[in-house]
């Protein structure tokens, strides 16, 4: 029998699950319905009469009828419907407070920091002015609204950022909603006043760190070649005596994939609670099929880490499953794509403004320039299209149909996915699954105590 959506099956201690591609639902399904969609007809004469596998087929046309494995194009339709065009309004401020950097990695997609433009400091009148069209364009309903403060490496412009954060404390009475501050850091810069600063203001501190010596000074070092880990592994331990809300990031070239759990074990033996990972995306950098297959074993040898750690009640976390798992759990689409949505501004030390940090020095998502007296980030809405090869894909809904940015550097197109982006996330989103799934089967109290927790913290 063919279904209009598509799906994912799976099978956990003789109980079975279907994904709903088109609607994000998971549903416990039974035997013969499984073995039905997977379209095994010599496995329904064997195990089935003829009347049950009728009364089945019968079942599962009439979910269809209620929108069960039947849904098309829910993605599309919600970016339509919530799209900055219609809707002008910001939730999300990126300043690029320093577009520089003192360390020169291998894989900076930012060019160095400098992004390709000229190497500055944002100066602290261009971030007020920058602060203030935020300030009146902000997005009334929202309940959390961030700040993000990024680079090259945000710290070398320290002066700016306290001058920020003071000046957007000093007028939280105009803002209907929480604010939270984030910082993205190489982790080389490090003092008293900035500890201060991040108690102070709950910022969440994402540090850059590839977890291994071997890895990480091969590929972030400063510019006379000495590799930075020492003083980074320094750095990030003091700040984890202070403040609770930090982890680290770790990026991987092809060539280091291989390692992947060793610099997340390594991190967590650190005091790291949530590390995250990533691989380099940059048309020098072209995966394979057996990188694929390394990214899988190793991304599968961390969800099993996981699993053990969620039962013994240990805390450490290897965030792309886990955050995976909650946007299965509360069907948290991947609609906050900063390029389709048009919630956020993201201004270059120069005050040019982007629909996307990742697109800094891309001229043909220049804004504009907070200068201009008629400046506006909603002049040059982009449109999210429909993606036929991703039609047929299900984990189209929490992919995204691709990220702009990386479809710009493979295929020259934003609205073409780049394969990298489609097996990585296909990889990540069949082990989330399955080990959401583990949990539900094998540990039913630890899976009650997860889902109140991703749902208070959604």
């Amino acid at each position: 029998m063919k279904v209009n959506s598509t799906f994912k099956l799976e099978k956990i201690n003789h109980r079975y699950f279907a994904f709903d591609g088109g609607t994000g639902n998971i549903f416990e399904i039974s035997e013969i319905l499984y073995e039905i969609l997977l379209n095994r007809n010599e496995k329904l004469t064997e195990k089935f009469t003829v009347e049950e596998i009728e009364n089945a087929e019968k079942g599962l046309l009439v979910a269809m009828n209620n929108g069960i494995l039947s849904e098309q194009n829910l993605l599309l339709r919600t970016y339509q419907k919530i799209g900055g065009k219609n809707v002008h309004s910001l939730n999300t401020l990126f300043l690029n407070v320093a577009q520089k950097c003192n360390l020169k990695c291998s894989y900076c997609f930012g060019k160095g920091g400098s992004y390709g433009l000229q190497q500055e400091m944002m100066s602290i009148d261009t971030a007020r002015r920058c602060v203030d069209y935020w300030l009146k364009n902000i997005e009334e309903k929202k309940q959390n609204i961030v700040v993000s403060f990024f680079g090259g490496e945000p710290l070398l412009n320290l002066e700016v950022i306290e001058f920020v954060v003071q000046y957007i404390n000093s007028n939280k009475q105009s803002i209907n909603g929480n604010v939270k501050y984030m910082i993205t850091t190489n982790g080389t810069i490090l003092n008293n006043s900035i500890i201060e600063m991040f108690i102070k203001n709950d910022f969440l501190v994402s540090v850059s760190l590839d977890g291994i010596s071997k890895i990480h000074n091969k590929n972030r070092a400063f510019a006379s070649g000495k590799g930075s880990m020492d003083l980074v592994a320094k750095n990030t331990k003091k700040l984890l005596a202070h403040i609770s809300n930090l982890n680290c990031q770790i990026t991987l070239r092809r060539e280091d994939i291989p390692f992947l759990e060793e610099a997340v074990t390594a991190l967590w033996e650190m005091g790291v609670d949530k590390v995250y990972s990533n691989i380099v995306f940059d048309k020098n950098e072209i995966y394979q099929e057996k990188d694929y297959k390394e990214l899988k074993f190793q991304t599968e040898i961390l969800s099993d880490l996981m699993y053990q750690h969620l039962i013994s009640g240990s805390k450490n976390i290897y965030g792309n499953i886990f955050d995976y798992m909650q946007n299965l759990h509360t069907r948290n689409y991947a609609i906050n794509c900063f390029v389709w949505k048009e919630k956020i501004a993201a201004f270059a030390s120069n005050g040019d403004a982007y629909s996307c940090y990742r697109l800094v020095g891309e001229n043909d998502f220049l804004l504009g320039n907070v200068r201009q007296h008629d400046f506006t980030v909603f002049s040059k809405p982009f449109e999210k299209q429909k993606v036929a090869q991703c039609q047929n894909c299900y984990c189209q809904l929490y992919c995204g149909e691709g990220c702009p940015c990386e479809n710009l550097v493979y295929n020259s197109d934003i609205n073409i996915p780049a394969e990298e982006w489609c097996e990585k996330n296909k990889i990540l989103f069949d082990i989330s699954l399955r080990l959401y799934l583990k949990i539900k089967v094998n540990e039913p109290d630890l899976f009650r105590k997860l889902c109140k927790y991703w749902e208070e913290n959604r």
